[in-house]
């Protein structure tokens, strides 16, 4: 089986929750040059001001001017958590007087009640999802000045059933103040990762106050979170830390029954494989406990490996690679290909590799593309995942 590096290993102890494992971390760093890979690394997988906050304890051991460079860091990341507060409380406010439930999703929903300084987890976008029959509060979003980040020279709108039907959410972008949203229908492009419907959803969420004097959204409970969590970073080959982060502390919040509920919940969802082999990678990467009720036997190799390769070097298919990242490439799509059985979710698997909706502004608009066009459109996709 392939080893996690020692340095990520290092970085995951430094910006964990183990106060114990982080101290020992910062007596084993060898000197400034350690600190310098610690940092550039923290960077690719956005934990930086987490890294920022263990370094503040290290005094002495790093020089000026990377203690700067980490400061620098946080203070930028506090920045944007306080914006992207104040852009969530006004769209609350907003979807309130119009009456749309709407759900908070990923690090924004987890931020407040995994991290000792919410602050210090970075989230780039904001994550909302709704009911596809509630798109029309597209409109709502116009009225605050967003329009589609990727589609800027298009109005407002409710995309085409294309885009629906291949798209899981629509990014939005507002360029007075560069707030990002990233408006879901559905959990994920796969629709069977996880295959829940909307109505699941509504009753694996409950209402919260999203930090201090914040607003009240609904969030997934957390059997559910965490099976969300393993699907999203699973999805993705985990290829970024700062998604392990959030697993490994949710994790090491839940009682053992709860775990056992979302081990059960991962089965009846089809995930079971990806739920395991995800706590086997937080175990050897953030050396989160396994529960009792983690099913080694669950835990494929084939998954494991790719993930690895992912969180290691970012090696999912659309990063840059030559010939000396093929083989890691291969090893990610692989394990993405035996995350869970079935044809519907290997057919959604392949969709997802050869076609990207965001090429195609044609069908926000509702319009037919052609087959030449579409195969133009793949073909465009795979001079860029080999640029």
């Amino acid at each position: 089986m392939m080893q996690v590096s020692p340095l990520l290993v290092t970085l995951a102890a430094l910006t964990g929750p183990d106060d114990a494992r982080r101290e020992q971390a910062l007596r084993n760093i060898d000197g400034p040059g350690e600190w310098q890979s610690l940092f550039q690394l923290a960077k690719r997988h956005r934990v930086g001001a987490l890294l920022a906050a263990a370094a503040s304890k290290a005094e002495g051991k790093i020089d000026g001017y990377l203690a700067a460079r980490l400061a620098r860091t946080r203070l930028k990341t506090h920045r944007r958590s306080i914006r992207s507060a104040e852009t969530l409380h006004e769209i609350a406010d907003a979807l309130g007087h119009t009456g749309t439930w709407a759900m908070l999703l990923k690090g924004g929903a987890v931020a407040h009640d995994l991290y000792h300084e919410p602050k210090d987890r970075l989230s780039v976008d904001i994550d909302l999802l709704v009911a596809k029959e509630d798109l029309g509060c597209l409109h709502m979003f116009e009225k605050l000045g967003f329009q589609f980040a990727d589609f800027p020279s298009l109005p407002i709108q409710i995309p085409g059933a294309d885009f629906l039907r291949l798209a899981p959410d629509i990014a939005l972008h507002r360029p007075s103040d560069g707030a990002l949203v990233e408006l879901h229908w559905r959990l994920s492009r796969n629709r069977e990762l996880p295959n829940w419907p909307i109505e699941f959803i509504r009753q694996s969420s409950d209402t919260r106050t999203i930090g201090k004097n914040g607003p009240q959204m609904p969030v997934f409970q957390p059997v559910a979170q965490l099976v969300y969590l393993a699907c999203h970073g699973a999805r993705h080959s985990w290829f970024r830390l700062k998604w392990m982060g959030d697993f490994d502390r949710l994790c090491r919040s839940l009682s053992p029954a709860a775990m056992e509920n979302a081990c059960a919940l991962a089965d009846r969802s089809g995930c079971g494989r990806l739920l395991h082999s995800s706590m086997a990678l937080a175990q050897m990467v953030c050396a989160t406990p396994l529960p009792a009720a983690h099913q080694p036997e669950q835990v494929d190799p084939v998954v494991l490996k790719g993930m690895i390769s992912a969180i290691s070097d970012e090696a999912a298919l659309g990063a840059r690679f030559g010939i000396g990242r093929i083989a890691p490439a291969w090893r990610t799509a692989h394990g993405r290909w035996r995350l869970r059985g079935g044809s519907a979710y290997r057919r959604n698997l392949l969709r997802g590799y050869a076609l990207d909706p965001v090429d195609f502004p044609e069908w926000i608009e509702g319009k037919q593309v052609s087959g030449p066009e579409i195969l133009r459109g793949i073909w465009r996709k795979a001079r860029r995942i080999r640029k």
